[in-house]
């Protein structure tokens, strides 16, 4: 008796051979898997201060590898790198990949004093582990973004740049990616940085009419912005919304326990998404609003504009007549249209004071 096997049996058997050859392919691949985080190269800043950079203890070169933290990833300069057998995920080609990154992170510092917010700029951080041949830096961020609370607490991660190099397991048929965030401060459309911060760097403090020195040092913080060296990015609800920058002059006066003083030359720098109604007096009313909602001033205190100076990203030369900004001694403050006839209300800085003749701007 003989008998003959059908064609469905030798394709049973082709796909079965086909699994095996996979489940072998990807049982032999290996790859190195380690990882590890340089400070030497990186900027320190705690609460928007530039700090000399503190001695990092060695343990925090380590990467963690599981969720709750416990183990860790061996060192990629140590003498010998553990190898690791790849496994497909999710139906996906694996391979062996090789990760530079460039990176900063920022968190918070809780301690009996209350609390501080640091930064870190320009950590790299080096892996090799196996990986999707199509994965992209941004995984990268992912991961780290959903690493496991550091002692630090948890840490904001943000790549500046990546290199990435993905090959199979005998160094053959790479495939390399890279990214680096602009430089000149640029946002995809729509995006802009959100963040203020005080500077008294140039101010002059006054108590009963006597220059004097602050016992204590000022706090930079403005209410409801983060400082501008950790700005977070913010998404404009407005359509017309473009990327602005704004420093306001402002000067202070009141009187506390019997005490007259006067704070001027305090300067605030804001970046933030803005619209053309976003005038200077606009922008100093809202922050003077922001001011009093937080007890930073009260209301019997005195706070003054002084200077401004705004720029908006699409605020460009268009060959159009356009009222100034900024004039001679003052600034804008709305534009309107009366009959037909377009108009602008102005404001004078303090000390100078507005006359019906154009050249009698000055002083007194």
């Amino acid at each position: 008796v003989s008998t003959q096997s059908t064609g469905k049996k030798d394709d049973d058997k082709i796909d079965d051979d086909k699994k095996d050859d996979e489940k072998k392919d990807d049982q032999d691949l290996k790859c190195a898997s380690c990882a590890e985080v340089n400070f030497s190269k990186a900027s320190f800043y705690l609460n928007g201060e530039k700090e000399t950079t503190p001695q990092v203890p060695d343990k925090d070169r380590y990467v963690p590898k599981s969720k709750d933290g416990k183990e860790k990833y061996t060192l990629c300069s140590a003498a010998d790198k553990p190898m690791a057998t790849c496994t497909k995920t999710a139906g996906k080609d694996m391979g062996c990949g090789k990760a530079w990154i460039s990176m900063s992170f920022d968190g918070t510092i809780k301690n009996e004093e209350g609390s501080s917010k640091f930064r870190w700029e320009g950590v790299e951080f080096y892996m090799e582990e196996c990986i999707a041949r199509e994965a992209k830096c941004s995984y990268f961020e992912s991961m780290l973004n959903d690493s496991p609370t550091s002692e630090w607490g948890k840490l904001n991660y943000s790549v500046e740049q990546c290199k990435l190099k993905i090959c199979d397991g005998n160094g053959e048929n790479c495939k390399y990616h890279e990214e680096k965030k602009e430089e000149d401060g640029k946002k995809p459309d729509g995006i802009c940085p959100r963040c203020a911060e005080a500077d008294f760097s140039s101010s002059k403090y006054y108590e009963n009419g006597k220059e004097t020195q602050m016992t204590d040092k000022p706090d930079r913080d403005i209410p409801d912005f983060d400082l501008c060296t950790a700005p977070k990015n913010q998404k404009c609800s407005d359509s017309q919304a473009s990327c602005g920058k704004v420093t306001l002059t402002l000067k202070f006066s009141g009187a506390w326990d019997g005490e007259t003083y006067l704070w001027e030359g305090v300067k605030v720098h804001m970046q933030k998404c803005m619209v053309e109604d976003d005038t200077c007096a606009k922008i100093f009313a809202d922050l003077k609003k922001s001011f009093l909602a937080n007890e930073m001033i009260e209301a019997e205190d005195k706070l003054e504009l002084q200077n401004c100076d705004l720029s908006m990203d699409d605020k460009k030369p268009d060959g159009k007549c356009h009222f100034p900004d900024l004039i001679f001694g003052g600034f804008k403050v709305k534009e309107g249209e009366h009959e037909g006839e377009k108009y602008a209300t102005y404001m004078c800085h303090h000390r100078f004071v507005m006359t019906p003749n154009r050249d009698a701007f000055k002083g007194y």
